[in-house]
């Protein structure tokens, strides 16, 4: 434990508490106004258990430091040190005290509250457990190279928690206020506090030694590679002791004032941090100072990073980085709400959130889609698409799967921070990307302007796409489906029939208009095209028209809209027959106008449907005259010219119970008055 004060801030509480450990001064103490914080430094660089002194400043490695904050109103905090971003907060349980000492190890974090002991998630800052065994406030913790915790308290004790469910292995009585607790790679513990004693315990928690030769209040320690032992006095000097006898062997008075942090360097030098707002790096071999950093306030803690820039805490709750060679300041910021006591040295791996939607090709969103990553983390989307996931820094392969629909993965990083939008589209099993390739061979290249691709389906109707600058359009396809095509650019359209969709060919071109000196084979008709429409004004009846539906095959269903000038639909409507139609004839009178919607005579009417075999059609039909002779519509029929006025009317194409008629005068007309049907085979 780097700091060796009460929580108390009354005018000279502290100075009382260095000497007094009697009940009442500890009660006192203990309800005395709680102000502290705690701060951890970490890298995103997963390692095991640590060791170095307790309640030293974390040395960031150069990257994504974070920092852990943890204060007097009893919350603790981690933030990213880059962007300030919290990423969880614990708060303080049942009302407990600041947070005093912390600890981070094996993917947690070990915080003081009051008289308990709290492990929390690292990743997620939810309680594990927490441990009770001390009577009075715990005052420092450590976790020792075999994974458990030891800790420190006003009880004058030292508890050994085994850091799996959080109970207690062994105790041992210091004697005094524990203030600094240190474990060394030997597997032994330092303890040291109030008396001014330091004891070396043995890992089955007897006494190995005792040192007596100081009678002023330890207020921090380090220990080095060696398993010496450095602690450093409220009267500002610090001294080394011999490991195997724990003589003393040397002493540095470099410092005017209380040694609140010590810590040792990976290259083994030692640095200092004390109220006389200095920073000393320290050659042990001398010990001489290498350099001395000032501060504008009181300092509480130091430590230093792989990076080997050095960390401090102060006071008023800043934090300073200060290079490690040069022992200048290189930043430094308000760290915490309230004063920074102690900072625990740490590196842990910090999980960023990944998360984003899976839809369908239609964009609707897929629920109970798996995401998986090649670390093993999964998780369901939920009703909306949606997933999350918690990933370290690193690299990953994210697969995405549900039942129906062909996997999807991609490649990613995650860095030190969230990523969202991540998202994936599935598309249904046995579906593949088909390019369709535009092959305009008009004469006045009616296609060049800004052609679309509709492909027509059963469900749902239609897809339409827009040919990029290469002439081409991509669709998902389903192997092995027929499919109508429609190429639409303003007024001109071309369509195409039965389009079988193979998946060994995904390239298709669709050629439109003759090649000069080139004749094109006429075709067998199809079913579709044979569907004959006709429609012509009543001989008797100069508001009357008559319909005739003629289709080779019965209907059962049929999808249609009403297309303006602009290539904008201005009504729509589908039709389903309990019984299949091959013919219909319908008289149609009293056309009433709606809506006011003005059409031109370049209107058109697109439909689409089913037939009874399963099968599916679809075609335009233009507004067209009685005058007009034969059977108009049908895709490729004559709802593929072009021209003509329009002076009568449009019928949707339903062959079935109810028919709707538009005709054309000076505004968009829908009423039926009388409809007379006639079912034939």
């Amino acid at each position: 434990m780097s700091d060796s004060h009460t929580d108390s801030i009354a005018a000279g509480s502290w100075l009382n508490e260095r000497y007094d450990t009697s009940g009442w001064q500890r009660l006192i103490s203990q309800c005395g106004t709680v102000v502290a914080a705690v701060l951890i430094v970490l890298a995103g660089v997963p390692v095991g258990p640590l060791s170095g002194s307790v309640g030293t400043a974390a040395a960031a490695d150069d990257g994504t430091p974070v920092v852990i904050t943890g204060g007097g109103d009893g919350n603790l905090k981690l933030i990213t040190a880059n962007n300030e971003t919290v990423k969880w907060t614990y708060s303080r349980p049942n009302n407990l005290g600041s947070v005093r000492d912390s600890e981070i190890g094996d993917g947690a974090v070990y915080a003081t509250f009051a008289d308990e002991v709290h492990k929390v998630d690292v990743t997620d800052g939810t309680k594990m457990w927490n441990y009770t065994g001390h009577e009075y406030r715990v005052r420092a913790i450590d976790i020792g190279p075999d994974g458990y915790v030891y800790s420190g308290s006003q009880d004058d004790e030292l508890h050994k928690i085994d850091p799996s469910d959080g109970s207690t292995v062994w105790t041992y009585s210091y004697g005094s206020t524990v203030e600094a607790v240190e474990t060394a790679a030997s597997g032994h513990i330092y303890v040291a506090g109030g008396s001014g004693e330091v004891h070396k315990v043995n890992p089955d928690g007897t006494n190995e030694w005792t040192y007596t030769g100081d009678s002023n209040q330890v207020l921090s320690m380090a220990v080095d590679s060696g398993n010496a032992v450095y602690y450093g006095s409220y009267k500002g000097y610090i001294r080394k002791l011999d490991p195997s006898s724990g003589s003393k062997v040397w002493e540095y008075n470099g410092h005017s004032n209380d040694v609140n942090g010590l810590e040792v360097t990976d290259s083994g030098n030692l640095l200092s941090a004390a109220e006389d707002s200095e920073v000393h790096k320290i050659d042990p071999s001398g010990p001489s100072r290498i350099w001395t950093y000032t501060h504008s306030g009181w300092l509480r803690d130091v430590s230093s990073g792989s990076s080997g820039d050095v960390y401090a805490s102060d006071i008023d709750g800043y934090i300073v980085r200060v290079d490690g060679d040069a022992g200048s300041q290189v930043w430094d910021r308000n760290a915490v709400r309230i004063r920074a006591y102690t900072v625990s040295a740490g590196t842990a791996t910090i999980p960023s959130t990944v998360s984003g939607t899976v839809t369908d090709d239609d964009g609707d969103p897929l629920e109970n889609a798996t995401i998986s990553a090649t670390s093993g983390q999964s998780t369901k989307t939920d009703a909306s698409g949606a997933y999350s996931l918690q990933l370290s820094p690193g690299e990953y392969t994210l697969s995405v799967s549900k039942s129906g629909y062909a996997d999807a993965s991609r490649s990613m990083t995650v860095g030190g921070s969230s990523a969202s939008g991540v998202d994936f589209t599935l598309y249904e099993s046995g579906t593949y990307e088909q390019r369709f390739v535009l092959d305009d061979q008009t004469t006045d290249r009616r296609f060049s302007d800004d052609p679309k691709l509709i492909v027509w389906r059963p469900s749902p109707p239609s897809t339409t796409t827009t040919f990029n600058h290469n002439d081409s359009a991509f669709v998902r396809l389903q192997d092995g489906q027929r499919y109508n095509l429609t190429v639409i650019d303003g007024l001109a359209y071309y369509e195409r029939v039965g389009f079988e969709a193979n998946r060994s060919q995904p390239r298709e071109t669709l050629v439109v208009g003759a090649r000069e000196n080139q004749t094109t084979p006429t075709p067998t008709p199809t079913i579709p095209e044979r569907l004959q429409v006709r429609f012509e004004e009543l001989e008797d009846e100069s508001d009357g028209q008559e319909v005739v539906v003629r289709s080779p095959e019965p209907v059962t269903e049929v999808n249609y809209t009403i297309i303006n000038e602009t290539d904008d639909p201005v009504y729509n409507d589908t039709q389903e027959f309990e019984e299949p139609r091959e013919y219909y004839e319908g008289e149609l009178d009293e056309i009433i106008s709606t809506n006011g919607t003005e059409l031109s005579e370049d209107a058109r009417l697109r439909y689409s449907g089913e037939f009874a075999n399963g099968s599916a059609f679809n075609g335009t039909v233009p507004f067209e005259t009685f005058e007009s002779s034969g059977f108009l519509g049908g895709p490729t029929g004559a709802a593929g010219s072009e021209g003509g006025g329009s002076t009568g009317g449009l019928v949707v194409l339903a062959g079935g119970a109810l028919i709707v008629a538009y005709r054309y005068r000076d505004r968009l007309t829908t009423a039926v008055s009388r409809i007379a049907g006639r079912i034939t085979n």
